[in-house]
């Protein structure tokens, strides 16, 4: 006899109720900005690029509140990341901040409704045609006509041919709280994007791994990939870089940058790591805004 399960329909359909928005497309932080850039990776970053080698960047949902949304699509625009793994928060704020301008609620059971049973009508629609998570929404976003696609890293990474794959355990997506969930399309993406994932990582021989901000399910996702990339490499002779040691790897919450077995630590807020990361990589490669 089939254990009881819990009835999804008897849950009421939640919509932000805060009178003032928790964030704003307005609080983005200028790219012209003044910031110290001194202590902050951005050279290593150019130069793993200039040599072929992949970049693979993780971070959870603090990158779309910590208004630098711009700053990483420009870092995209330049082809300084190859690769950005997230957890589903992130791309549901990104998809909210793109298409309405503002962000109510960072609480998973408070997200709003309408917007959770929209990207999962895109999620079951695209589907068979082979996209990943972040891939068919940033599609939507980028060919349709949304007022803040600009510093949607979604839209952008779309633009820009750079896959944002999304890693969760099942019960960490808030999609799941819908009463008609398509768990075996979810479970196809969420695949889907582990593979991409896999393959990032077979590039990272040369490469770079870089932690915005700690994202747990990334993490262990990246984790997996890399011990099957490694088994695939040893067919060819070939190796990656053991990134297992560094500190973030680890679990700890050291923001920064590997590249085999070296670590560059920048501690600070999102706010201030992530425009000196790109003011230091702007100054180091030449480029102008």
């Amino acid at each position: 006899m089939p254990y009881p399960e819990f009835d999804l329909s008897t849950v009421a359909n939640t919509t932000p109720t805060q009178a003032e928005p928790l964030f704003t497309a307005q609080q983005q932080l200028p790219l012209d900005q003044s910031i110290d850039c001194d202590q902050s990776p951005g050279a290593e970053l150019v130069k793993v690029r200039q040599q072929g080698g992949a970049t693979l960047f993780l971070a959870d949902e603090k990158i779309i509140t910590a208004g630098v949304g711009n700053h990483l699509a420009h870092l995209l625009e330049q082809g300084l990341i190859t690769h950005l793994a997230v957890n589903p928060v992130t791309v549901i704020l990104d998809f909210e901040l793109a298409t309405t301008g503002i962000i109510q609620t960072t609480n998973r059971a408070q997200l709003d409704r309408k917007l959770l049973e929209t990207i999962h009508s895109i999620l079951s629609a695209d589907d068979q045609a082979g996209l990943g998570y972040g891939e068919a929404l940033g599609k939507v976003l980028f060919e349709g006509d949304f007022p803040h696609t600009q510093s949607s890293l979604l839209a952008q990474a779309y633009r820009w041919g750079v896959p944002v794959t999304v890693h969760a355990v099942p019960g960490t997506d808030p999609l799941l709280q819908l009463s008609d969930f398509d768990a075996a399309a979810w479970g196809q993406i969420i695949h889907r994007d582990f593979l991409l994932l896999c393959n990032s990582a077979e590039n990272l021989e040369q490469g770079l791994v870089c932690q915005l901000a700690p994202c747990p399910a990334a993490l262990g996702a990246l984790r997996s990939a890399l011990q099957l990339a490694r088994q695939a490499a040893s067919k060819y002779n070939r190796t990656i870089a053991d990134f297992d040691h560094h500190q973030f790897l680890q679990g700890t919450t050291v923001t920064g940058l590997a590249i085999e077995g070296r670590n560059f630590s920048h501690p600070g807020s999102l706010s201030d790591t992530i425009p000196a990361l790109r003011a230091s990589a702007r100054k180091s490669a030449g480029w102008d805004d």
